[in-house]
């Protein structure tokens, strides 16, 4: 073999060792990689759909003023009850018994100011006969109008002494549902609840909103809502100003329709004008980092990842509705885009729902 030959074949050995140390296809970061995508869709027929907690507009609470031992349970939690009805019977031996310490209280002051009244009536005919003095006649007078007093006086007992007897039978102070009942066959404390009872002349829906959906909402907004198989209506009364501390805001409405029971819960629906601008994307696809903001990944021109800001608005299952620069039709990543980059080139597959 000639020197030249020689030369060549090392030269073509060493290329080959060289091609063998290192992979065969450049590594280029834009490489495709398959990623689960969405559609993003237009929510001008959608809702969104809120809990709320349905109350009475009113609600009385009942109790006893002076207390006592509780001896017979006439309502229960979830009974209907109008106004006056009896609710519980309490001792009455306790209250009777003042009753007749004021009633006798109040005949021995009859009978002190009946003859100290006639005793001012005589020492005033002897003063007038020039037999008694002036200062005779003022402390007549002065044991009668004092007598008079203590009459009063025992009169008022003897009023306060049988209403403590009436009170001795609870009675519903308006007509609706007994949403509580605290008491039980056992000691009553002066003042303390025994019955609370929703009242039957209106209820309200409270729900905590999304911040952003509840500024989309004006008051007079009506709604729909379902509870168990029933569907009823109701009208925004008012959003609360304060966060909850959650991005939350309350929300009250009225109910219109329906006789929702108070304490029970009940789905709202709430539509919204399909010029806003909201857009319903899988709920997997909204992205939120750690200052709280919110994102989608999208899948721009020749499949190259792009975020895009979005604002959540609500959820609806494994759905969101959010506000952004999306349009109907665009795809979005819903799985795994936190391992994605912007940039990044994918292969979109779309998921079936």
């Amino acid at each position: 073999m000639s020197k030249s030959s020689l030369i060549s074949v090392l030269c073509a050995a060493a290329l080959l060792q060289a091609c063998g140390s290192g992979p065969s296809v450049p590594v280029d970061d834009d490489v495709a990689r398959t990623a689960l995508v969405g559609q993003v869709r237009d929510s001008a027929e959608a809702s969104a759909i809120a809990l709320g907690q349905v109350r009475a507009s009113r609600l009385a609470v009942v109790s006893s003023e002076q207390g006592g031992r509780v001896i017979e349970l006439l309502a229960d939690v979830g009974d209907r009850v109008s106004a006056g009805q009896p609710l519980a019977r309490l001792d009455p031996a306790p209250t009777r018994l003042r009753e007749q310490q004021a009633a006798a209280e109040l005949e021995r002051a009859e009978s002190v100011a009946s003859e100290r009244q006639r005793n001012a009536a005589r020492v005033a005919a002897m003063h007038a006969d020039g037999v008694a003095t002036d200062a005779d006649l003022e402390a007549a007078e002065t044991e009668a109008r004092s007598a008079r007093a203590a009459r009063e006086a025992a009169a008022s007992g003897l009023a306060l002494a049988e209403r403590d007897a009436r009170e001795s039978v609870l009675r519903s102070s308006i007509a609706g549902v007994i949403a509580a009942r605290p008491v039980d066959l056992s000691i009553l404390a002066p003042g303390a609840p025994a019955f609370e009872i929703d009242g039957e002349d209106g209820r309200r829906i409270h729900a905590v909103l999304p911040a952003a959906l509840a500024d989309s909402l004006q008051p007079g907004t009506r709604v729909t809502f379902t509870y168990g198989p029933d569907v009823g209506a109701a009208r925004l009364t008012g959003v609360s100003a304060r966060d909850n501390g959650a991005g939350g805001r309350e929300a009250v409405f009225v109910v219109t329709s329906g006789s929702p029971p108070a304490g029970g819960s009940v789905e709202l629906r709430l539509s919204r004008d399909p010029s806003g601008g909201v857009h319903v994307v899988p709920l997997a696809a909204v992205l939120t980092d750690r200052a709280g903001r919110q994102a989608v990944r999208m899948v721009g021109p020749e499949n190259k990842l792009r975020d895009v800001p979005v604002r959540l608005l609500a959820t609806r299952g494994d759905m969101a509705e959010v506000t952004g620069r999306l349009a109907p039709g665009q795809l979005v990543v819903v799985a795994g885009a936190e391992f994605l980059q912007a940039g990044t080139t994918v292969r979109p597959r779309v998921t079936q729902r």
